[in-house]
């Protein structure tokens, strides 16, 4: 074999005093030599950095020509390796040979420097000061990793992955020895994985007596223990994938923003630790923290599972009616995240069972700043980030982004009666918009839902009161009511029965049979059960009595009275409804002002759905919400 190479990047003079660092790389192995690159401009500025490329083509050498120039403290210098190989070369032979260049092309430096060349794998990361003392004996020719002690074969008496020649006759003698080595067993096809190794054990040995090899100081060979006082470390296999902190440093020196988001991610963890190694390192470095993007999580539920656990091992089959509603999660989700990455945002979007997003997963996987589905900051205690919850609102394309969580957990509830005013100019109004689709019969529904009739409307309604089952168990009751779905049907229904008055019931179609079980509470003579569309019986209703339901959202489009029994941010619009005063509640509802009903609702429309929550079907207005939401967040992470 034939060892030539050429200077794509040369030295304009001849390598001064100080330490010059040489590695060499193939295509697959460049980024770790780009992050070893880095790490010596950080830890170790004003060194000479020369990478021997092997197999690589004009792209690899462009992206070494961008580096050189983004670097600031380090000289780059590029070779290029032209060596006529034996073919066919077995893999292994190749990779011998990957890992043996950087000694076939060290004697040549050695006539050009007067300082030390440091012959590094390019898989390594500097930590530290390289002008340090690397020979344990002062006068040195060479100073390498011996395992002799501890070894039998000759290619495990001595590590490759720091070599040490210093300027002077005997390692000129010793790398010229080499590489003879090298030569000889390349062409004769007998380089084999280690052959790197044999050959300095081989060549050290023959030189016994002219050239003085010493111990490399422990700094510079520090491949497991990673410690705070090693000046190089260096990671094979296993260690290098998942040693900390070895492997998030090598994130953040890496070319991929995405990596150092991972990276954040470790140093967030060892942050929070009462005592911790891969903390003290980065706490002692606060300068690698400016190498990492801004950057922020995204929890978003998988859309494929129920949102609670189930039951036995196998997941229960998702209706396509439940897919439709669910991906306009995705939808927001991906509008979200990409409205961030456009104010250089670095996100990740981590889709998990929703009950697996707890308190300890946001802190411990999250960046600077975490967006949670589904949740109120009373249901994760502990976050010590700053977090913002988003959610499903009443229609599938409306969502809210708030810092308290969603429904009356918000922060904005109540909402002030002051804030239902006013629209921005130039818009057109929300309640008219969802008025006309009603009208049209275009406006969407959240759950699916029986055909309309041809007409629903009518001067003499076929029910008094209309209520909306919802789902017993639902956490919009749990967490936003003091009443409860049996407690408020079995009042209700007394109520109706007393007053003689007209009350038809509608199961909930996401769960018919949670709600199909108050079936027995119609007498067909006060009570009615009916699932005909939630259009037709708004209508065909004087009223709507509900807790919290989004159905009372919808009943604003038809200017009906709603009775709210609990807590819902719709709430500030409606009759505000006491079980011990249902008289006084249909009272108010037989007294209704249609005008100033229509104003009110108007009013809050106007509020959520043009100032406060994200409408996903009115692009205007979606983008000016994500801008301020996301505005918002940013200024309470980063000022």
């Amino acid at each position: 074999m034939d060892f030539s190479w050429r200077w794509v990047r040369k030295p304009a003079d001849p390598l001064g005093p100080r330490t010059t660092v040489l590695t060499a790389c193939d295509k697959r192995y460049l980024p770790y030599a780009k992050a070893l690159l880095r790490s010596i401009d950080h830890f170790s500025p004003g060194q000479t950095f020369i990478v021997l490329l092997i197999d690589h083509d004009q792209d690899d050498l462009a992206e070494l020509e961008v580096l050189a120039s983004e670097v600031r403290h380090t000289t780059v210098l590029t070779a290029s390796d032209t060596s006529v190989t034996p073919a066919p070369m077995s893999r292994e032979q190749r990779l011998a040979y990957y890992a043996s260049a950087r000694f076939l092309f060290a004697r040549s430096l050695l006539d050009q420097a007067s300082g030390p060349v440091m012959c590094i794998d390019a898989d390594s990361l500097v930590v530290g000061s390289l002008e340090a003392d690397t020979a344990v004996e002062a006068g040195a020719d060479v100073a390498l990793w011996r395992r002799d002690r501890t070894h039998t074969l000759d290619h495990q008496k001595v590590a490759a992955g720091v070599v040490v020649l210093f300027p002077t006759r005997g390692a000129k003698l010793f790398a010229t020895r080499v590489s003879e080595i090298l030569t000889a067993r390349f062409a004769a096809g007998e380089a084999l994985w280690y052959v790197d190794q044999a050959a300095l054990f081989r060549a050290m040995t023959e030189l016994a007596g002219e050239v003085r090899v010493s111990d490399l100081h422990r700094r510079f060979r520090d491949f497991e223990a990673f410690g705070a006082g090693s000046a190089l470390w260096s990671a094979k296999g296993d260690r290098q994938a998942f040693g900390e902190p070895f492997a998030s440093l090598l994130r953040i020196f890496g070319d991929s923003e995405y990596a150092r988001v991972q990276a954040k991610h470790v140093l967030n963890r060892a942050g929070r630790l009462t005592h911790s190694k891969v903390g003290a390192f980065y706490e002692a470095n606060p300068g690698l923290r400016q190498r990492l993007p801004r950057s922020g999580t995204l929890y978003l539920p998988r859309i494929d599972l129920p949102w609670k656990p189930y039951k036995g091992n196998a997941a229960p089959a998702l209706s396509d009616d439940t897919l439709a509603v669910r991906l306009t999660w995705k939808q927001f989700a991906s509008l979200l995240a990409n409205r961030f990455e456009t104010k250089g945002v670095r996100m990740e979007i981590q889709e998990i069972p929703a009950w697996e997003i707890t308190p300890e997963r946001v802190n411990g996987s999250s960046g600077d700043f975490a967006l949670v589905a589904h949740k109120c900051d009373f249901q994760m205690p502990g976050l010590d980030l700053p977090v913002h919850f988003y959610m499903q609102e009443y229609m599938p394309w409306l969502f809210t982004l708030d810092p308290a969580g969603w429904g009356a957990g918000a922060s904005a509830y109540p909402v002030p009666p002051g804030d239902l005013v006013g629209t921005p100019a130039g818009e057109p109004e929300a309640f008219d918009d969802y008025r006309s689709q009603l009208d049209r019969r275009t406006l969407g529904t959240k759950f699916p839902q029986a055909a309309q009739r041809e007409s629903s409307r009518t001067d003499s309604p076929d029910y008094d009161l209309f209520i909306p089952l919802q789902i017993p168990h639902d956490q919009v009751i749990q967490f936003f009511s003091d009443v409860r779905l049996p407690e408020m049907l079995e009042a209700v229904t007394t109520f109706a029965t007393r007053r003689n008055l007209r009350l038809v019931l509608k199961p909930h179609p996401a769960n018919l049979k949670a709600t199909r079980a108050f079936r027995s509470l119609a007498d067909d003579r006060n009570v009615f059960w009916s699932e005909d569309n939630i259009h037709d019986l708004i209508a065909r209703s004087t009223a709507v009595f509900t807790i919290n339901s989004s159905v009372g959202f919808e009943a604003m489009l038809h200017g009906k009275p709603i009775v709210t029994l609990g807590r819902t941010l719709y709430d500030a619009a409606t009759i505000r409804g006491r079980l011990d005063d249902l008289d006084g509640a249909w009272a108010q509802c037989r007294d209704w002002d249609v005008e100033d009903g229509l104003a009110r609702y108007r009013a809050f429309y106007t509020w959520f759905c043009d100032r406060y929550a994200v409408d996903l079907s009115r692009p205007a207005q979606r983008d000016r919400s994500l801008d301020h939401h996301v505005g918002r967040l940013l200024s309470r992470v980063y000022g």
